[in-house]
């Protein structure tokens, strides 16, 4: 992330006023960076790109070294970058921020699982039904049909659909849907519980169908302008993986961190 940031911040040097294409080139030589936008271009926007290139970069770094190196599985990924004034939280996974600001919890991630993510993978597997192997299929019941419901309608939606409509069962209906289950038991290819993360370049289905595909390491990015905002010593950010978080809401956390940060101040003055 830091290599990538010291190219964003390069780039941030504005023209110098008056300058030639001379001493345009003489700069250039000098190692540098002139940015001549066509368009403008936020500062928001080119640490997003930061993160979001990191982000690939790592991805595409553990595809390399599991050809030299014994890499199994896979994890997800959150980091706080706090810069410029403003907090970026980027997540790809269902690891969560939470900010807790004025006693209150503000989330600054959003979880990436077969069920939050349910219409992008059905998606891909239409666009691309190669990826489902003999077995799945990218259609999404209201609940799966079995062998006796060959030849009855049975409520369904395609990808490109966000409601609900009927068809008639045919045995190709009866494959495996891409997503199946619901909430923290929906999985991918019946395989895997996220969507976003990095490595799992080798996973596959119990039928060899690969999953990778239809898993991302692209982040989504908040941002929280600090500067902005009334932030004082009391205010603070929690972040966990999926086990912290299967057991316990965001506003709770946030009771039980300052609770425990409470009771240590408390103790240090004694």
């Amino acid at each position: 992330i830091k290599e990538k940031l010291v190219d964003v911040l390069d780039h941030l040097l504005p023209p110098l006023e008056g300058c030639t294409s001379a001493t345009v080139e003489r700069v250039a030589r000098r190692g540098i960076a002139l940015w001549f936008p066509e368009k403008e271009i936020s500062i928001e926007s080119l640490i997003v790109g930061a993160l979001e290139s990191a982000f690939w970069d790592m991805d595409q770094l553990i595809a390399e070294d599991r050809k030299k190196y014994k890499i199994k599985g896979g994890c997800t990924a959150l980091v706080a970058l706090f810069i410029l004034g403003k907090l970026y939280v980027a997540n790809a996974g269902d690891s969560r921020a939470v900010v807790c600001k004025n006693n209150q919890a503000l989330p600054m991630s959003n979880d990436f699982t077969p069920e939050s993510e349910r219409q992008r993978v059905r998606q891909l597997a239409a666009l691309r039904p190669s990826l489902l192997g003999a077995d799945f299929t990218h259609l999404d019941f209201n609940r799966r049909p079995v062998q006796r419901d060959l030849g009855k309608r049975i409520l369904y939606r395609d990808a490109y659909m966000t409601g609900w409509a009927y068809k008639t069962v045919s045995a190709q209906d009866l494959k495996i849907p891409v997503v199946n289950g619901e909430g923290k038991r929906s999985r991918v290819l019946a395989t895997i519980g996220v969507t976003r993360g990095f490595g799992d370049h080798d996973l596959r289905a119990l039928n060899s169908t690969p999953v990778k595909p239809f898993l991302s390491s692209q982040p989504e990015v908040q941002i929280l302008d600090i500067m902005n905002e009334n932030i004082d010593d009391s205010d603070l950010l929690i972040m966990g993986t999926d086990g912290l978080w299967d057991v316990t809401s965001n506003e709770r956390a946030v009771e039980t961190v300052k609770k425990s940060l409470s009771t240590q101040q408390q103790l240090r003055t004694l």
